[in-house]
């Protein structure tokens, strides 16, 4: 199944199903197909984290050190203050990105991921 957001924009549903819309990760499996070859555009994500209080010190660690991929452009980083949560705004181009962010903290919490768009896209593709 192919649906189109933008004019540039294709996504593909790969493994596709009726509840793959209802599924929280189905952001994963969506694609950027339309420049094979050329310049990859970008999806935009929300990812946001929730890590066990008791592995706090190892996540604070890790946020220290870790580098994301160079083939993901950050927009924003944030803590989630009282929550035991982070959040990032981030463009990715493909399903590979999204393990390389959240493998290296998946002992310590989870990690949510949506595909997002700016109220004022949305409305121009209603």
């Amino acid at each position: 199944m192919t649906i189109q957001f933008q004019k540039t924009l294709h996504l593909v549903f790969d493994n596709w199903n009726e509840d793959a819309l209802s599924n929280a990760t189905w952001g994963t499996y969506l694609y950027d197909i339309n420049h094979r070859g050329g310049e990859v555009k970008k999806m935009l994500f929300v990812m946001w984290y929730e890590f066990d209080p008791d592995h706090t010190t190892q996540v604070i660690e890790l946020w220290k050190s870790f580098k994301f991929p160079p083939e993901v452009k950050v927009l924003h980083r944030y803590l989630l203050i009282g929550r035991h949560m982070s959040a990032a705004i981030f463009e990715a181009p493909n399903e590979e990105s999204l393990l390389k962010i959240t493998l290296p903290f998946s002992s310590f919490g989870v990690a949510h991921i949506v595909p997002a768009m700016t109220i004022e896209d949305a409305i121009k593709q209603m």
